[in-house]
């Protein structure tokens, strides 16, 4: 946060308020990573053309580019680097730096500027990124997939062990509700970061606000905001996403239900004393240990680690996956499940063609045992439909 610090102290903000200002900030897990590109990447372009990183000019004012004119060109200078470093090694060019510099200096910008225009927004931005997407597309990433029913034998044997949804440690509760309800929605580690607490008790969900959506005493959907950085999702929220009862009679809900774990946490964190993000949300999944005597939320970093804890546990390769995969490892088992494409695109807020480029990909099956083969011939785990049943008693 430094690097903000000293920005706001470049404006003529004393210290003590820029870090009053800055804290609501906090709880954004990009911003350590925007303060770096800032860093390594902004302040050596500005210097070598005099300018003042701090500014924002825009079209109003008179006499020199404007920053969204300057940021188009270091993201030019960023991917021909990129591009020939990567032609120099034989391999395709890519544009993750490309989307890292424009993300830092929009995000920052937004923080130090937030009345002028969004930089990711502007027509030089979007034109330059979507050439850069032409002249470098996107590769797929994975070839093949995880198998899901490692997760299910996993919280099977954890049941096995005694552990309970109503007395495991918190934290591992929370890795518990965060990768089965990714197995569930398809959601990315980004969007489980974007679910608040915000809680509607009625039958339609009607709301302007990301968060839960509860039946009758249980959490049967969620929704979040969608990236901000492309122009026709932002400030927009995904659709109601259901999480609902999970599986038919093969095993409690408790064991293998993501609506079950969500629904427990919701109730073991009720409470809490919570850090409410920049907009004034209180976020869902929280940090492990309180600072300064209440619990942030946790960014999509810390969810893909605890996505990847878990399938480390589980047995898949680690190495070979990482936690982007387990959608589409999601993906995988509902196309299995017999799900009809629409159905499972609806809930990945994905086209029919980024699937097929990208995620329609065969899964690496392990010898599955018998009541495993059940689980995604029998379940129920990705049907509109979610009646509301109890856990069983346990001695």
């Amino acid at each position: 946060m430094e690097t903000l610090v000293q920005a706001c102290e470049r404006r003529g903000i004393d210290r003590t308020a820029a870090l009053m200002i800055i804290g609501q900030y906090s709880v954004d897990g990009q911003l350590p990573k925007h303060c770096k590109q800032w860093n390594i990447v902004w302040l050596p372009f500005c210097a070598r053309k005099n300018i003042d990183p701090y500014v924002y000019v825009d079209d109003n004012d008179r006499g020199e580019p404007t920053t969204a004119t300057q940021l188009a060109n270091v993201m030019a200078e960023v991917h021909l680097r990129a591009a020939s470093n990567a032609t120099a090694k034989g391999k395709d060019a890519q544009h993750p730096q490309l989307k890292a510099i424009r993300a830092a200096v929009s995000g920052i910008f937004q923080i130090l500027e937030p009345t002028k225009p969004r930089l990711t927004l502007t027509d030089d931005i979007t034109a330059l990124a979507k050439s850069a997407r032409l002249t470098a597309p996107n590769k797929k990433k994975y070839d093949c997939t995880w198998d899901v029913t490692v997760v299910f034998e996993f919280y099977e044997n954890i049941y096995n062990q005694g552990y309970r949804n109503e007395t495991m440690p918190l934290p591992m509760l929370r890795k518990k509700a965060i990768v089965l309800g990714r197995v569930r929605t398809s959601a990315r580690s980004s969007d489980l970061a974007k679910v608040f607490r915000l809680s509607i008790d009625d039958s339609t969900g009607g709301t302007d606000k990301p968060g839960l959506w509860t039946v009758q005493g249980k959490i049967k959907k969620w929704r979040y905001y969608r990236p901000k950085n492309v122009a026709t999702l932002a400030g927009h929220m995904s659709g109601w996403v259901d999480v609902g009862d999970d599986f038919d009679d093969l095993l409690a809900d408790e064991i293998w239900g993501s609506g079950n774990a969500i629904q427990t946490y919701y109730e073991r964190t009720d409470g809490l004393p919570r850090t409410t993000d920049a907009d004034g949300n209180y976020p869902f999944f929280l940090a492990a240990s309180k600072t300064k005597g209440s619990y942030k939320g946790i960014g999509s970093e810390t969810i893909a680690k605890d996505m990847l804890n878990v399938m480390d546990a589980a047995g898949v390769d680690v190495e070979m996956f990482k936690a982007h995969s387990g959608r589409h490892a999601s993906l995988a088992a509902k196309a299995e499940a017999g799900v009809k494409m629409e159905t499972f695109l609806s809930s990945a807020k994905m086209s029919g063609a980024v699937y097929q480029k990208f995620y329609n990909v065969p899964v690496l099956k392990k010898q599955r045992t018998e009541k495993m083969t059940a689980v995604l011939s029998k379940s129920r785990l990705y049907s509109a439909s979610s009646e509301t049943r109890t856990a069983p008693n346990v001695d």
